[in-house]
């Protein structure tokens, strides 16, 4: 799965960022090989984690390169999912993950916006409305005028994600 790095980014700067945060990782329903009959139901959602007793569901995605971000991505479950996790009292955000590989850009890329949930839903009615399925990284970032940029920092020698500006919600 192309998100495996990007999940394992964000574990490490939650755990880095607050060493006493619980953190979850919700597993992938298994798919029979051949079949795509599943036996329990799509989980709402990628990740969570507890920070002084407030929760903070994640759906996570990432992207190479310059291809379009079709808004297929999040499915309707993940939505509600998400949006089930802020009528209980957390916090939600799609994060959207967009590298680039210095040989084929000239310049590596690494950057992440965060999301929230209604924000995706209005943006993906606009762009339907327009008849556009996908957006290309930069035309998010520009539509999704409340997105919250997430930047890399350096903490004990270790390179994270800062999710500090996802606690003000």
């Amino acid at each position: 799965m192309r998100e495996r790095i990007f999940q394992q980014e964000i574990r490490d700067s939650v755990l880095t960022l607050w060493p006493s945060a619980f953190y979850h990782k919700l597993t992938d329903t298994p798919i029979f090989k051949g079949s795509k009959i599943r036996f329990s139901h799509p989980k709402p959602f990628d990740c969570f984690f507890v920070i002084e007793g407030v929760f903070y569901a994640l759906e996570l995605k990432q992207f190479r390169e310059n291809a379009p971000i079709p808004f297929t991505i999040v499915k309707p479950h993940q939505i509600e999912g998400l949006l089930g996790a802020e009528r209980g009292g957390g916090t939600a955000y799609i994060l959207i993950n967009y590298r680039t590989t210095a040989e084929k850009s000239g310049k590596a890329i690494n950057q992440t916006i965060a999301i929230k949930p209604e924000l995706w839903k209005k943006v993906k009615e606009a762009a339907k409305s327009l008849s556009a399925s996908s957006l290309r990284f930069e035309q998010i970032k520009q539509w999704m005028f409340s997105s919250v940029e997430i930047e890399r920092i350096t903490i004990g020698g270790k390179r994270v994600w800062n999710l500090i500006p996802l606690l003000k919600g």
